[in-house]
């Protein structure tokens, strides 16, 4: 979660380029600072479930799994 940091500028950046191109770079910067920190929530929430919630529900679900099945 942490490289979301850095790597959302980058993506907003190069998303921007590549969509307004008659924008100027600090047009860019402009809107990149004004929409950063929503973008950079949004990016940093979408990985609680997979490697957060699911990460637990997953080592308890192999946990039982394990104990279902008589190993000889």
């Amino acid at each position: 979660m942490l490289v979301q940091f850095v790597a959302t500028p980058v993506h907003l950046l190069a998303l921007g380029l590549y969509n307004n191109k008659q924008m100027t770079l600090t047009e860019q910067f402009r809107l990149i600072g004004s929409i950063y920190f929503n973008t950079l929530m949004i990016r940093i929430l979408r990985f609680l479930p997979a490697f957060g919630i699911g990460g637990i529900c997953n080592i308890e679900l192999r946990k039982w799994s394990k104990s279902q099945i008589p190993f000889e």
